[in-house]
């Protein structure tokens, strides 16, 4: 059995595409994501984000999804970006712990 990593970057694309009224597909983040990720890190990071409901109400500003992309990291020009990109994070955290504390069979 292969382990396929969740990249939160893919993560943060799915909660914009989400914040768009859009759902959030393999098709969709494919377009989306950077050219370099492998399409069974997509497949897997929709499936998780199917799986997580406590992502879908993370809300995402343009600014913080845009610096997740970056290759520098986050470096936002306001407060209040740094504190919504800092709220996302935690909240994927929050979902990826209660994923490994509560499997699903």
């Amino acid at each position: 059995m292969m382990l396929i990593m969740i990249d939160e970057k893919l993560l943060f694309i799915c909660a914009q595409l989400a914040k768009q009224g859009k759902k959030p597909s393999v098709g969709l983040l494919k377009g989306k994501a950077p050219a370099n990720y492998p399409l069974p890190q997509i497949i897997a990071a929709v499936q998780y984000w199917k799986a997580n409901p406590t992502l879908k109400g993370v809300e995402v500003s343009e600014e913080a999804g845009n610096e997740a992309l970056s290759a520098q990291g986050p470096s936002p020009a306001t407060l209040e970006a740094r504190v919504e990109y800092l709220e996302t994070k935690v909240a994927l955290l929050e979902a990826k712990l209660n994923k490994l504390l509560h499997p699903q069979g």
